[in-house]
């Protein structure tokens, strides 16, 4: 009998041993994470995200802000519990008031708070969002109403009061994409993320706030009436001469503050997503990738992102170019006959319109282009090509928002046979819309 109970006796402490080391492993190894697991059942740890700064025309006037909007979170564990001391009132007070005020069937609430056959919840959580970007006017009527299992989520919406003016310069933010000042500032623009820990015990919540650190705000050089001036000047511009764009840039000569930027193809910063001008039917039967081609050209900012050769208006540039080198002066004249023979190209003007004997002033004021290629056969092409660079085409303006192409210059030792000549009337170079009024 004694062996026996020895027996028995061993195998109880073997077995109680190992059911220690066991508990030992358990929490050596696995103890954070459970730890984390239980904890996360009765905790919610969320971001809160910080307000983004606005941007200001030079005026005061808002090209964008951020405007603050709510997720409404149901708690049914919560409301679960108040309900075996009320007796169900709990619930049908909270599923009322908030039917009554964010418009949703109370059949709809409660079945947020049905419980199983074993009685357990249908949805055993404390948190499950049923109304999203609620504004600030309703929020405050749920917060006044002090519902039991009910509590806010505060977010922010973007928000351009001034729709597609200014939209280019302005660009917008959504999500992780971001055009024009909202992405160049976007640094400044954002904050710093709080954090709201809500940590439940026993049916009741205590919340923990961490204030998150507000972005800067920006003001622009934008000025919103020049502004739309130029879009009007757009707007004619398109109706008096049908083309796939039209461009106003308005800029202070002094400093080289942009105070305007107007382009013909537009979008609403608003809703990014939803082209200006499209049929939405038509729109919506495009596949994902036609789709997004033509987003991504409305969001374009034509006069920093796109190329073009300048023609005659690059004439007084090249001019000063020959002007500084000593190539020619005030008093040469060129003799134009309308056409020219260059090595094995034929130069032209318009109509092959001869000009006959002319001075700089001439030149220019009859955009003639033989003139402006008997000029380039004198001028350095190494020096010419270093003061295009010092005129700033070939490289990006700098301008501050987004997307800038550099345009394009050929290097010196491909400026053979007609090129120089080309290039002296605006053609065989690309240059963008901002560098040209630079």
């Amino acid at each position: 009998m004694n062996k026996k109970l020895s027996l028995v006796g061993c195998v109880f402490t073997i077995l109680l041993i190992l059911l220690v080391l066991r508990i030992i492993w358990l929490k050596t190894v696995h103890g954070e994470e459970y730890t984390a697991s239980a904890l996360s059942q009765n905790m919610i740890d969320k971001t809160v995200p910080s307000v983004r700064g606005s941007i200001y025309d030079s005026n005061g006037n808002v090209l964008a802000t951020s405007v603050p909007v709510y997720d409404v979170i149901l708690e049914p564990i919560i409301l679960a519990e108040a309900d075996e001391t009320t007796d169900g009132k709990a619930s049908e007070n909270t599923v009322g008031v908030l039917s009554g005020i964010l418009d949703i069937q109370k059949s709809e609430l409660n079945s947020y708070l049905e419980k199983n056959s074993d009685g357990s919840l249908k949805y055993d959580t404390y948190y499950l969002p049923v109304a999203k970007d609620v504004p600030l006017s309703t929020a405050k009527k749920i917060q006044d109403a002090s519902l039991t299992g009910v509590w806010l989520e505060q977010k922010e919406d973007r928000v351009y009061p001034f729709g597609v003016s200014a939209c280019h310069a302005v660009g917008f933010k959504r999500g992780m994409n971001s055009f024009g000042l909202e992405n160049s500032y976007d640094s400044f623009l954002s904050g710093k993320d709080g954090r709201m820990v809500r940590q439940y015990d026993g049916g009741t919540a205590e919340t923990k706030y961490y204030p998150p650190q507000n972005g800067c705000s920006v003001i622009s050089t934008i000025d919103m009436n020049i502004q739309r001036f130029a879009e009007e000047g757009v707007a004619e511009a398109m109706a008096e001469f049908p083309s796939e764009t039209a461009a106003v840039l308005v800029m202070d000569p002094c400093s080289g503050a942009l105070l305007a930027c107007a382009a013909s193809n537009v979008f609403d910063p608003n809703e990014p997503s939803i082209p200006v001008g499209y049929d939405s039917n038509e729109f919506n039967s495009l596949d994902g990738e036609d789709q997004s081609k033509i987003l991504n050209g409305l969001w374009n900012n034509y006069n920093i992102s796109s190329t073009f050769e300048p023609g005659s208006i690059f004439k007084p540039i090249t001019m000063s170019i020959a002007l500084e080198t000593g190539a020619t002066s005030r008093s040469t004249t060129y003799k134009c006959k309308g056409t020219m023979k260059l090595f094995d190209k034929t130069m032209s003007d318009v109509n092959k319109r001869a000009h006959g004997v002319q001075n700089l002033e001439q030149v220019l004021m009859n955009s003639c282009n033989i003139g402006m290629s008997l000029m380039s056969m004198n001028v350095p092409k190494y020096q010419a090509y270093g003061m295009l660079r010092q005129f700033g085409f070939g490289e990006k303006s700098e301008v501050e928002m987004a997307g800038e192409e550099a345009g394009l210059i050929k290097e010196p030792e491909e400026w053979l046979g007609t090129v120089p000549a080309n290039i002296f009337i605006g053609q065989g170079i690309a240059v963008t819309p901002i560098q040209q009024v630079m």
